[in-house]
């Protein structure tokens, strides 16, 4: 077999096989998001643990939430607006958990906390254990993590009820961030991650994406409108729905 020949098989291997790994990758990648979405949405707090014994304040209303470094926050939308705590025998309980703020609640390290409230505009993260918010459906939200992980669901999702109302969103997200935000059906959603990581699973009118240093993106579901703005160390993974 002439040499140029050979080279031509085996130029030819390798690009068949580069797509086939990425391919794999990519349904391996959905696949471990998924898992980890349906393991994060199982997750219960059973008040009849004896470690554990809650205690429920009101709040005065807001619109803005802060996360605080190493805080444990949950927040489902509400007519209520309260906090409940979640006092552990195995922990000591800080002598600030909570503080509101003019508009905005600020929520401290130490023990695990679930908020009720009627509006949510700005939710901000300074590198949180965790933030997971629950049914919001706001006009638009604004999410802004310095680290952390935030977790946006909407656990009861139906998309003829949700197509009543589209809801505008934008993320930004830096310094090892994670984002991940399921089940909302967006009009727009603005992101823009460095050296941060994003999952959607989610359908959206137009998307805007600006990835810079590192960082990650993936989406599954549809879109009418994407745009992208990436360098070279950023990973974006798209994949739509039939």
């Amino acid at each position: 077999m002439k040499t140029s020949n050979i080279i031509k098989i085996a130029f030819a291997t390798f690009v068949v096989g580069g797509i086939l790994t990425l391919f794999v990758d990519g349904k391996q990648n959905r696949r471990t998001n998924e898992n980890d979405f349906l393991k994060n949405k199982r997750i219960v707090y059973s008040e009849k643990d004896a470690n554990f014994s809650y205690k429920e304040f009101p709040l005065q209303a807001f619109s803005v939430v802060v996360a605080e470094n190493g805080s444990d926050l949950h927040v489902d939308q509400s007519d209520s607006q309260t906090i409940k705590v979640q006092y552990d025998v195995k922990k000591s309980t800080p002598a600030k958990l909570y503080e509101i703020k003019n508009d905005t609640l600020h929520i401290y390290k130490g023990l695990r906390l679930f908020v009720k409230c009627k509006n949510l505009n700005v939710i901000i993260g300074n590198k949180p254990f965790w933030v997971g918010v629950n049914n919001f459906t706001p006009d638009s939200l604004s999410i802004k993590m310095s680290g952390g992980s935030l977790f946006f669901n909407s656990y009861g999702y139906d998309k003829t009820k949700a197509s009543k109302k589209l809801i505008n969103i934008g993320v930004v997200a830096n310094d090892s961030a994670y984002v991940q935000i399921n089940n909302i059906q967006l009009k727009n959603i603005t992101v823009k991650l460095n050296n941060a990581e994003m999952n959607m699973y989610c359908s959206a009118k137009s998307s805007n994406v600006k990835l810079e240093n590192h960082a990650k993106y993936f989406s599954f579901d549809n879109f009418e409108k994407f745009t992208i703005e990436n360098d070279t160390t950023c990973k974006l993974n798209i994949s739509t729905r039939l």
